[in-house]
């Protein structure tokens, strides 16, 4: 991290990237220096095409598909791309947008027959109420259920990610976020 002073006489500090680290993206060079078309997709598209496959081969083979609508590749909402400026604003809406894709497109009649789609929870005594699992659950449980792993872990390892997803999108969801802007 450097510092400089700036022409009121405040101390301010930038994240510097050694120049020995940085590296220009081939598709990015290409395009911009050279002028090339671009035939790559970005990992954007890439996921996108992924939902809309496991859409597909699960409905094709289950007869239900896992995610319950597929996506349009070609007119994905503007927030899921790179965001140009870093801020809390730009990182929150793509974090949203990722969950509704991912986690909230997860399709719970796609469990039905296989698994409890509710639970008995204990309130006192013998008193219980009944509770709807969450997709993130429901899909852990039937990947548990449906394939064998040399561990128990192997499921909760694999949905990490799509719960830190899903822990990230409860900030801005239950407290009010400022935009902070951040190198």
């Amino acid at each position: 991290m450097k510092f400089w002073i700036n022409s009121w006489g405040q101390v301010r500090s930038t994240k510097e990237i050694p120049y020995t680290e940085c590296k220009v993206l081939e598709d990015h060079y290409n395009n911009v220096i050279l002028g090339q078309w671009i035939t790559s997709k970005s990992m954007f598209s890439a996921l996108i095409d992924e939902i809309n496959a496991i859409h597909k081969l699960t409905e094709s083979i289950f007869g239900v598909p896992l995610f319950r609508k597929e996506l349009d590749g070609e007119h994905s909402p503007k927030n899921f791309t790179f965001f140009f400026s870093p801020t809390s604003k730009n990182y929150y809406d793509f974090i949203n947008l990722l969950d509704k894709f991912l986690s909230e497109n997860i399709n719970k009649p796609f469990f039905e027959g296989t698994l409890e789609l509710e639970e008995l929870k204990p309130i006192e005594g013998d008193i219980y109420e009944r509770v709807r699992k969450g997709t993130l659950r429901l899909l852990e449980e039937w990947i548990a259920l449906s394939f064998r792993f040399p561990d128990d872990t192997y499921p909760s390892k694999m949905l990490k990610p799509l719960k830190k997803v899903r822990k990230e999108r409860q900030t801005p969801a239950h407290k009010v976020v400022d935009n902070e802007y951040d190198m």
